[in-house]
This record gives structure tokens, C-alpha cells and sequence, in this order.
């Protein structure tokens, strides 16, 4: 008999032999299989001292474990399997204990959704109480009570940092394999005021395998009877982020940008080709159906390259379908650091308003000041960058809508082909409320001589220092 499985596939898989009776004097039995596959660089634990010990000491646990009076020794005689004719041996180092009121915990360990961490309960005439708890959780979850001898395989529900904690009576546990010790962490974190020191993370980590936080978290908007409104934003990720969870469910989708649909002012976003995974260094379009994204991950490699031969747009979907033409007229992109309104201006750069249209980065005299944001995504004209700035924005002029395909959703403020009102965009800028989404304000409130400039709530520049009212004086709002 062969037992066929994926053995790429982590996890436990389980297949049942029926032996089927070719008379009534014979009862059909069923035979029940399964099959453990777990990293071949998986944490485990046997509690064998590493040294000597003499007979009926007991010793101290490993690194990380704790617990309260659960007393690590060597039983006699055989172990359970043994006894039943399973294999196995004489019984060796292992925690127990005889009272429920005392608990054993094992050390941080990390797994992604569906990994399997198996160990052995030797339970000969009470019972075994198992929890879990993630990093950030404030209480234990009950797993399940176990009765009678048996490995036990935990079969982690979420991707994250656990703890497994035991309690009962009459019951030892031993032979632990399966998750992972935890990684180093990598933090990044939002503001341009950390830009230097993201550089540094992501320089010391790359190529590395390594736990990610990120302080960046993609929120739908909720109102006061408790539906949703979507909300879209533009990511880029120096590492590959699982979206399988949130796919599943409905809750967000990413799209990534194809087409520059001139006649209509649209750009237009498509599913991408795989929705479960955010590729490192590729710029996505995320829309938020409901609930939350943190974009904090586990076990992931991280890069310092952000794709450079990005996702051609090009001029039309129409001529696309009807026409087979593809004329490409911009880059689809992303970026790690932030980029300054002069670069952006030089390079014909796009970015998303918090109304869903996208407009060009303008610098200058009379230009509002903003820098796109790290870890965001951008569009990049196709326009000579050495003719002189009036020319390049008469090129591409006006501002573009937001165009999800397959939701036929987009934003609503760039015209009047506009068709959802109930969808929101990144896009929290304090000074102009149609400031590009993710772009940093850096209104310049004092010019290189010392004269000082003020500016009206929607980045306006007065004509002098205002007498009363709200109005920003050297990056700062001044209420009169």
C-alpha cells in the first residue's frame, strides 16, 4: 500500500484505508493514516540533560521554558508506546506533573497559518489542558483537554509569535517538533523623520530571513451604524507579504496599474495576476473592503531592490481590446524612500489624491511644497524630463480619476463620469485637502533670505501675516 501526499506541503495529511469484507463472517475495518511535514529547520525539545545526571535527580528545563513546578526527570521502565506494542523504548527525560494547579509554557515560537507543531503527551491516569497565546494577546485561548496518550499535533490558526501553555494531572509531555525559533526583528516605520534609519534596517537585514514590524496599518473607513467604507492605498514592500488571509474573506484586494485612459482622465487599475501575495519591491494599488491590514509579517526575506523594469501603463484600454494596440506611456512604480517635489517634478511623477484623482508633482514659486511618501507607488510619465516644466505638465494635462476594473469603482472628484461616492482614498494632509495621498507636506514658510511666507488652511499663500483667523506660519498652524 502507498500513501500519496505533497510533501512540499506543510501540515499534517491524513488519507483512511477501508478493508472491505468479502463475506459476513468478516467486519470492514478502517485503517486511519497521516503524514507530518514540517521545516527541515524546525525548532524541537527532548529535555535530555547535556550532561550526566545521577539516577533520580531531577533537572533543570531548557532556555525559555517556564513553569511552575513541573519537575523534569527520567520515568522508569518503558514509555506508553512501547507498552503497546508501538515502538519506543525505555521512558526518558521529561516535565510532569501530578496537579493541575501548576502550568508548563514553552519558549516564543513562530509559525505561519496551518504550520504544525507536534509533541507527546504521556497521560496514564489523567488529562491535559493545552493554550496558545499570540504575541500581543493579553490572555491564554483554550486549545483542547487531551485524556489519553497520544502525540498531539497544534496546528497554528494565524501566522504570528506563540506560546504554548500546559496544565493537568498525572501527565508528562516530551519529543516537541515543528514551528520555528524566532527570527531577529526588522522595524520600520512611517515619517520621513525615520527615513535614515529605514535605510539602515533594511541594509543590515537584506537577503535575510527576518520578522517585520511595521507601523503602517490600511484601514477601511466605519461609520456610525457599523457597515463599511472602502478606502485605497498605494503600497510598496521591501519584503513578500502574504494576502492569502485577507483574499479569502473578501476583506481587501490589490490591483496594480495597466492603462492611462486619456479620453475618460482615468487610470485604470486591474486585479493583479496573483491575489494572494504582494511581491518585494512592487508597487500595488490596495483597496480596503473592511476592518484592517497590518502589513507586519513573519519569516520573510528582505530586499533592497525595488523592481526596476515596472509594470508598463500604456495609452488606452480601449485600444487595447478593440485595437490590439499597446503603446506604453508611463511606469507603473514604487519606492522605499521618500521622493522630493523637485525629483518628482523632474521625472513627471503622479501621485494619489485623498479624493482618488491623481495629479503631477509641481515645484517652484507658487507651487504647493510635497514629497511622496516611502513604501508607496506612483505613476511616471513618459515625457522628456529636459524640456522646462510648463511644457511637461501641458503634456499630461489636468488631473486622472482612480478606475478599479473589476469593481467598476472610481473616484469621484475629477469629473463627471464619476460613479461611487462610497469609496475613500488615502490621503491625510493637513494643509490642502486634494493634496496628493501619502504625500508629506513641506510648505515653505521661509524663503532662503529670511522673508517670511504664511499660508491659509488649503495651502494658499496670503498676501501678508493675517491679523486673526487660523493660518500656518513656519510649519505650524496659528489659531488668533
Amino acid at each position: 500500500m502507498t500513501f500519496n501526499y505533497n510533501a512540499e506541503a506543510l501540515g499534517v495529511h491524513q488519507a483512511a484505508l477501508v478493508l472491505a469484507a468479502t463475506n459476513c463472517q468478516i467486519t470492514t475495518q478502517m485503517i486511519y493514516l497521516s503524514a507530518y511535514v514540517t521545516y527541515e529547520n524546525a525548532w524541537s525539545e527532548d529535555f535530555e540533560p547535556e550532561f550526566e545526571v545521577e539516577e533520580g535527580q531531577n533537572v533543570d528545563l531548557p532556555l525559555r521554558w517556564s513553569s511552575t513546578v513541573w519537575l523534569t526527570t527520567k520515568g522508569g521502565g518503558m514509555d506508553m508506546m512501547a507498552m503497546m506494542g508501538m515502538g519506543g523504548g525505555e521512558k526518558t527525560w521529561a516535565p510532569h506533573t501530578d496537579s493541575d494547579a501548576y502550568e508548563l509554557i514553552t519558549p516564543q515560537l513562530q509559525a505561519k497559518k496551518g504550520d504544525v507543531l507536534r509533541f507527546y503527551a504521556d497521560i496514564s491516569s489523567g488529562w491535559l489542558n493545552l493554550f496558545y497565546k499570540c504575541e500581543g494577546d493579553a490572555d491564554w485561548t483554550y486549545q483542547n483537554t487531551y485524556i489519553t496518550a497520544d502525540s498531539i499535533y497544534f496546528i497554528a490558526p494565524i501566522s504570528g509569535i506563540y506560546q504554548l501553555k500546559f496544565t493537568g494531572s498525572s501527565v508528562s509531555v516530551d519529543d516537541f517538533v515543528g514551528f520555528l525559533k524566532p527570527l531577529d526583528w526588522a522595524i520600520l516605520k512611517e515619517g520621513d523623520e525615520y527615513a535614515a534609519q529605514n535605510a539602515d534596517v533594511i541594509e543590515h537585514f537584506k537577503d535575510k530571513k527576518v520578522n517585520v514590524r511595521y507601523n503602517r496599518v490600511l484601514s477601511a473607513t466605519q461609520q456610525s451604524d457599523g457597515t463599511w467604507i472602502p478606502r485605497a492605498y498605494t503600497v510598496t514592500l521591501p519584503y513578500d507579504f502574504d494576502f492569502t488571509e485577507y483574499n479569502e474573506v473578501d476583506q481587501a484586494y490589490i490591483f496594480r496599474m495597466r492603462f492611462k485612459e486619456e479620453y475618460y482622465k482615468q487610470f485604470i487599475f486591474l486585479p493583479d495576476n496573483n491575489p494572494t501575495l504582494m511581491q518585494a519591491g512592487r508597487a500595488y494599488l490596495v483597496l480596503v473592503m473592511k476592518g484592517q491590514l497590518n502589513l507586519s509579517a513573519t519569516n520573510v526575506t528582505l530586499s533592497d531592490t525595488v523592481v526596476d523594469d515596472e509594470q508598463n501603463v500604456v495609452n488606452s484600454f480601449k485600444d487595447w481590446f478593440f485595437e490590439d494596440k499597446l503603446t506604453p506611456v508611463g511606469k507603473w512604480k514604487g519606492t522605499y524612500q521618500s521622493i522630493s517635489d523637485v525629483e518628482a517634478d523632474t521625472r513627471n511623477i503622479y501621485g494619489m489624491r485623498d479624493d482618488g484623482s491623481w495629479a503631477r508633482f509641481q515645484s517652484g514659486e507658487g507651487a504647493e511644497q510635497h514629497n511622496l511618501a516611502a513604501f508607496r507607488g506612483y505613476f511616471e510619465a513618459d515625457v522628456s524630463s529636459q524640456s522646462p516644466a510648463s511644457m511637461r505638465a501641458a503634456a499630461l494635462p489636468g488631473t486622472y480619476k482612480t478606475m478599479m476594473e473589476k469593481l467598476n469603482q472610481q473616484s469621484t472628484n475629477a469629473g463627471e463620469n464619476g460613479t461611487n461616492e462610497e469609496m475613500d482614498y488615502e490621503g491625510d494632509i493637513p494643509f490642502t485637502a486634494s493634496a496628493p495621498s501619502g504625500i508629506q507636506p513641506t510648505i515653505r514658510t521661509i524663503d532662503a533670505n529670511g522673508t517670511s511666507r504664511y499660508f491659509d488652511l488649503q495651502g494658499r499663500m496670503l498676501n501678508g501675516k493675517p491679523d486673526k483667523g487660523i493660518y500656518i506660519e513656519n510649519g505650524k498652524k496659528i489659531v488668533k
